[in-house]
């Protein structure tokens, strides 16, 4: 049995029983898989999430890139808005799944472990778009803060996810708005800011005078 065929057969599972405790054994032992075949990929049923939570990264960006032409000409901030609108739609093919395994309790601040795959992907993708937007001049190099941009941006995915989850709007239209404002805020502030504007008119005034 391959990787893809023990994750989607995990996600069948997860549908399936959605409120048990899902742990690699119990997976197998409803699923009829010896537990053994598994671990020759797996060695617990976090590391199968993960897994598929990079599955679900990497569809996302497969699909951004149907077009690639279109996608390619947009602005960074653009860039990351059709992610994470494009991540919703991917999101919305397993909403029973995720509703199954992803911590939903506003009480809950650590990082969700099924997340760690999908982090190191996301990193490096914002890595790419804050160089663009660097050459652009779309966003502002600051000296201590520009390094950290990724990391600041990756704290926004786990609460956009869980706002998902809980989210009961019509077509999920206010996690559409959350994603537009939290996004163009980022970004806004990322970008040249009257703070960027008057630090240039002091160093222009004191290398003149």
């Amino acid at each position: 049995m391959t990787a893809a065929e023990i994750t989607q057969n995990y996600i069948n599972y997860v549908v399936k029983h959605p409120k048990k405790k899902h742990t690699l054994f119990r997976f197998a032992t409803t699923m009829g898989i010896a537990t053994e075949t598994i671990q020759q990929h797996f060695t617990t049923a976090k590391a199968i999430e993960q897994q598929i939570w990079g599955i679900f990264f990497d569809q996302t960006l497969k699909q951004l890139s149907a077009d690639a032409n279109l996608f390619e000409n947009y602005s960074a901030r653009e860039k990351m808005l059709a992610f994470f609108f494009t991540l919703e739609e991917v999101m919305g093919k397993h909403r029973e799944f995720i509703a199954a395994t992803y911590p939903v309790s506003w009480l809950t601040f650590s990082e969700p472990e099924c997340l760690s795959d999908f982090k190191n992907r996301f990193l490096a993708f914002t890595n790419q778009l804050i160089t663009q937007g660097l050459d652009t001049q779309e966003i502002a190099w600051r000296a201590i803060l520009t390094g950290r941009y990724a990391g600041l941006i990756w704290l926004e995915v786990p609460a956009i996810i869980r706002f998902w989850v809980n989210d009961q709007s019509e077509n999920f239209e206010k996690t559409d708005s959350l994603i537009e404002k939290t996004v163009n805020f980022t970004f806004d502030a990322m970008g040249h800011t009257v703070l960027d504007s008057g630090a240039d008119l002091l160093k222009f005034l004191w290398a003149t005078r």
